[in-house]
């Protein structure tokens, strides 16, 4: 297995022991200090089953003074964090506010295994390796963050993370993380497992395994027109595979001869992408939001091939039962859409009738949503 796999399988070992709860400790201790002032003392590995308060109304995190300059860079260092991308501009001020400013240098431990978590951490500059269990098993660069997992789910830290290279990171205390993006993350995280129970492609999965994707998913909107997926690309590592939670998606590819037909479309529960990271070949066909905005929730490479394992025999069977340029006759059935649509990978909530020529639009085309179609609370 991949480095990032075996740190993923360390990470997923790490949550299933998370219900083994030690004896509890008081919140706010001294063992509550950001890493550098954490040397010369022996550091707790018992971990708590703490009250799960997170939700409680009325904290009020301790804030800590800023320049204009230094949010700017907090700011600039989580734009592309999943953790943060549902904080409301109030819920952002206050863990902005409760950050503090780390400076470490190369070969500096800036956690260690087994210890008990105190502090998330967001990288925003500088480097860092993953070691588990004494293997170097991943790598950090600016814009990177750590630590969430043994704040999450009260459990040790599941690996050491010891910065290669001098690094500011900006530190944030358990409580403020808890309070705020835990239980922010949590409200989605159920929202999204409700979602996935609905899905066709999901209901055979555990709980846990729901869970697991739950945890991973990120969300992304897109406006009408825009493209979610481009027809020939084979940039493998940056593939992303979709299920569209609201709005609509139209599926579109190009003819020898130049013109571009709708090979299909794509609704609530429905799901594309899968083709091209099953069969590592370049996407079949392009995808586009239509109509309004288009929200989907969405996996990257490696989560997809570490979470979706149980999924791809359904995915694989569906893919072979279609043939280019003409409608799948067993779509309404399990799936929906053309050969070039499983490369998009459209679920049984949006099946295919026919293709339309976008060109003239001579013929219609026809996904039709089922009644009863489930989409996730709001």
């Amino acid at each position: 297995p991949s480095n990032a796999a075996a740190m993923a399988d360390t990470v997923e070992e790490t949550k299933e022991q998370a219900t083994e709860a030690a004896p509890a400790k008081e919140e706010g201790s001294a063992s509550d200090k950001p890493a550098k002032q954490r040397r010369g003392r022996r550091r707790r590995v018992s971990i708590s089953a703490e009250v799960d308060n997170a939700t409680d109304d009325g904290f009020t995190p301790t804030m800590v003074p800023k320049s204009p300059e230094q949010l700017a860079r907090i700011s600039a260092a989580v734009s592309a964090n999943f953790l943060f991308s549902n904080l409301d501009s109030e819920q952002c001020n206050q863990v902005f506010g409760a950050m503090v400013e780390k400076v470490v240098e190369a070969g500096e431990e800036i956690i260690k295994q087994g210890d008990a978590g105190d502090f998330f951490y967001v990288l925003q500059s500088g480097s860092a390796d993953v070691f588990v269990n004494g293997s170097k098993v991943h790598s950090y660069n600016g814009g990177s963050s750590f630590g969430e997992l043994a704040l999450m789910y009260n459990c040790p830290r599941a690996a050491t993370v010891t910065a290669t290279a001098q690094s500011t990171l900006w530190a944030l205390d358990r409580q403020t993380f808890r309070h705020i993006i835990y239980a922010n993350q949590s409200k989605k995280r159920d929202s999204y497992e409700k979602f996935l129970g609905s899905c066709p492609l999901f209901q055979d999965l555990t709980l846990l395994e729901r869970s697991r994707i739950a945890d991973v998913l990120e969300e992304q909107m897109f406006e009408a027109g825009t493209a979610v997926i481009l027809e020939k690309d084979d940039d493998f590592k940056a593939m992303k595979f979709f299920i569209v939670i609201k709005g609509e998606a139209v599926a579109q590819q190009t003819l020898e001869s130049g013109e571009v037909v709708e090979v299909g479309r794509i609704g609530p529960g429905g799901f594309f992408g899968e083709k091209a990271l099953i069969e590592r070949v370049p996407r079949a066909a392009s995808v586009l939001a239509l109509g309004g905005p288009l929200v989907c929730a969405c996996l990257d490479v490696a989560a997809f091939e570490r979470l979706l394992g149980s999924c791809k025999d359904l995915m694989m069977r569906q893919i072979d039962a279609y043939q280019p340029g003409t409608p799948n006759p067993e779509a309404p059935a399990q799936g929906s859409g053309l050969h070039a649509v499983r490369a998009l990978a459209p679920s049984a909530s949006a099946p295919v009738v026919s293709a339309r020529s976008t060109s003239d639009g001579s013929s219609q085309s026809g996904f039709e949503l089922p009644a009863g179609d489930a989409s996730p609370a709001d």
